[in-house]
């Protein structure tokens, strides 16, 4: 941005500007209306601006609410003053307007808040231009105009809330400026209160836009390309008469609903390429709509333009490809050419007499099935509108509105059809509006067989068919086919691999493998997790068992080979042999799954003593000669103390060293096994 040099600031000062709106400017944006009238006086208690230089005050440290004061001075000749504040707020204080022009410009960069005094109604041309740190802006009063370029260009501003003057009909009026907040790309919402009129461009760019509301609004008047490119503009809430200029809306391609209630004029191009736009309800209040006003409006499904629009722009609607039903009322005037043009999904259209029909205001006229004409016959021809062009459409002449539905339902079908659908229609004879609509599935196809040759276990067969509805042949080809055995096994599962089945063709003998299942889940079971031994004790107790198949032990490993020698085998055998000095390590087992056991060996100086005695019934009842083996152990496995076996009455029952019972007569008896100091008993009962 260029500033002037101080001499054209000297010139600038010295010109009067004119604070209140005069109603001539007003008036002419708005024709026929009184709302945009002067301001009150009594909202402006100084009118005009003297010439001269600012009068300013030097940097102190006056501290106040907003900080401490940087920089303050006054506009000569007014009683306006602004400060800056090391908050990076700036503070307009005093009554009237601002000049054109920014006499805090050398603060650019520091101001990041604005706050306007209450008794401030006009923001001066280019105030905050390309301020590039500016984020926020409060305005404490009312506002009749915020002018040309006010904020252009302030990236960082979200959003922006004003409140009009009260003109001299007592109505609030706020008018923005050309390009007032143009390229303010961080906008995201404005809130307006009063009757508003946007000059050209005001918001263009403002690419991060969403909301415009207005509030207490009797009219507004939205200036050429006043939202240009606001790709995010969704809602657009102005109340009041509204008169849209063009390209108001231009390329606001996410705006999805719009009040259309109280619109009295439509520019052209007022919303060209609005994608999203989903409904447009016309007034009758509308007596024109400019060239492509609407061109590009895909969302719209359905139309209905009322009588009192008496101009209907060229390519008004054009590429309008969701468009389905078209209304125009009798009493519009003239279409102009293409105004529909690219419509390719419109089927039902209403045409007036009273309309002069522009050059291919179709093009697209497979899709039209429909069309309802006021006119006559006659008319229709004398209006140039080429029956031909409309080869899938049926015209109904004479058509009003108001008229009672004759129903028929007609059924449309293809004869044998085994592929096509057909449908069910019931619709107005006289202008073919269509009460109900029913899809009728195709038949299908009826095959028959008319020859086959099987396939065999070398060669494919081939089978002819025909339908027997509507003639149609297609063949089908046979696959080449084994008569195979079942599945048989021929290999288990193993923790390496799944299980394979076989099978054979018994007419060829071809053979086929498959897996089947999973690979098995690796397990082990040790029968010991810690044993004492004695030193230089040597045992085989310790024995790995309950391997998945395919399994075996990889290895046997002590981790000290000083306190116990370890050595085994895959089948889960090993020998332990004890160092000659007492001391503790663990043997570790793995296995070729990979899975791995450890066991603590505790090497003691003492002989291993018997702990406790497992695997002893409580009771036993046995037949005359029935032989029994008991199976006990002395826990640990360790254990140096033998069990010993003995019979409380050996008439009855005797036991063996290795603890086998055998019944001899009737009775009762006891059996008693010791180790060491443990003893357990079972008693025998032989009938």
């Amino acid at each position: 941005m260029i500033y002037p040099g101080r001499k054209e600031m000297r010139l600038k000062l010295k010109q009067m500007i004119a604070v209140s709106l005069s109603a001539a400017m007003l008036l002419a944006v708005a024709p026929g209306e009184a709302v945009f009238a002067n301001v009150k006086q009594d909202n402006i208690v100084n009118t005009k601006l003297m010439s001269g230089d600012t009068e300013k005050s030097g940097g102190g440290s006056e501290a106040s609410e907003y900080g401490d004061l940087v920089y303050s001075a006054t506009i000569s000749g007014s009683d306006i003053t602004w400060s800056v504040y090391d908050s990076g707020k700036l503070v307009i204080e005093g009554t009237g307007a601002t000049p054109n022009w920014s006499p805090w410009f050398e603060y650019e960069k520091q101001i990041t808040d604005v706050i306007i005094g209450d008794e401030i109604i006009i923001l001066g041309e280019r105030n905050f231009m390309n301020y590039p740190n500016l984020k926020t802006v409060t305005i404490k009063g009312v506002l009749s105009k915020i002018s040309n370029s006010a904020f252009e260009g302030c990236k960082q501003i979200k959003s922006i809330t004003a409140t009009g003057a009260v003109n001299a009909t007592g109505k609030k009026v706020l008018q923005l400026g050309e390009c007032a907040f143009k390229a303010c790309t961080g906008l995201e919402s404005v809130e307006f209160t009063g009757s508003l009129a946007v000059s050209k461009n005001a918001f263009e760019g403002c690419t991060n836009l969403g909301s415009v509301k207005v509030k207490e609004s009797d009219m507004a008047l939205l200036g050429n390309y006043a939202f240009l490119n606001c790709t995010k503009l969704t809602e657009a809430d102005i109340p009041g008469k509204l008169l849209i200029q063009e390209g108001a809306f231009f390329e606001c391609t996410s705006l999805k609903k719009f009040d259309f209630s109280n619109v009295s004029s439509i520019g052209k191009i007022a919303f060209y390429h609005c994608s999203s736009l989903e409904s447009i309800v016309l007034p009758e209040d509308v007596t024109a709509i400019g060239n492509s006003a609407f061109q590009g409006c895909n969302g719209v499904t359905s139309l209905n333009i009322p009588g009192t629009v008496k101009s209907i722009g060229e390519e008004a609607f054009c590429s309008c490809e969701k468009l389905k039903e078209l209304v125009v009322n009798e009493g519009v005037s003239s279409i102009g050419k293409q105004a529909f043009a690219g419509c390719k999904s419109l089927e039902t259209i209403t045409l007036p007499k009273s309309a002069a029909i522009g050059e291919k205001i179709f093009t697209d006229y497979k899709p039209i099935k429909t069309i309802r004409y006021t006119g006559t016959r006659e008319d229709w021809v004398a209006a140039g509108l080429n029956q031909n062009n409309f080869y899938n459409a049926t015209v109904y002449y004479e058509y009003t509105a108001d008229h009672k539905h004759t129903f028929v339902t007609y059924t449309y079908t293809y004869t044998n059809s085994c592929t096509e659908p057909g449908e069910r229609v019931t619709k107005c004879k006289d202008c073919g509006y269509i009460q109900s609509k029913e899809t009728l599935p195709a038949q299908g196809h009826d095959w028959g067989v008319v020859s086959e040759k099987k396939a065999t276990c070398k060669a494919e067969g081939l089978r002819n068919l025909k339908c027997r509805r509507c003639g149609e042949t297609k063949k089908v080809v046979l696959v080449k086919t084994h008569q195979f055995s079942s599945w048989q096994t021929a290999k288990d599962a193993t923790v390496f691999a799944p299980a394979v089945q076989i099978r054979t063709c018994n007419v060829c003998g071809y053979k086929e493998t498959r897996n089947n299942g999973k690979k098995l889940t690796a397990t082990m079971k040790v029968n010991a997790v810690k044993l004492p031994l004695k030193i230089k004790q040597k045992t085989t107790v310790l024995k790995v068992s309950g391997l998945a198949n395919g399994d075996s032990v990889a290895s046997w490993k002590s981790g000290n080979t000083k306190v116990v020698k370890v050595s085994g085998k895959p089948n889960g055998t090993c020998t332990l042999v004890a160092g000659r000095k007492k001391g503790k390590t663990t043997i570790t087992i793995i296995l070729k799954s990979g899975l791995k056991k450890k066991i603590t060996i505790t090497v003691q100086k003492a002989a291993v003593k018997t702990s406790k005695i497992t695997g002893m019934p409580k009771n036993l009842k046995l037949k005359k000669n029935q032989t029994v083996t008991l199976k006990v152990a002395a826990a640990p496995l360790t254990s140096l103390q033998k069990l010993k076996y003995k019979s409380s009455n050996k008439k009855i029952v005797t036991v063996t060293s290795k603890g086998v019972i055998k019944a001899k007569k009737k009775g009762k008896a006891v059996i008693t096994v010791q180790s060491g100091s443990k003893t357990v008993k079972c008693k025998v009962t032989v009938k």
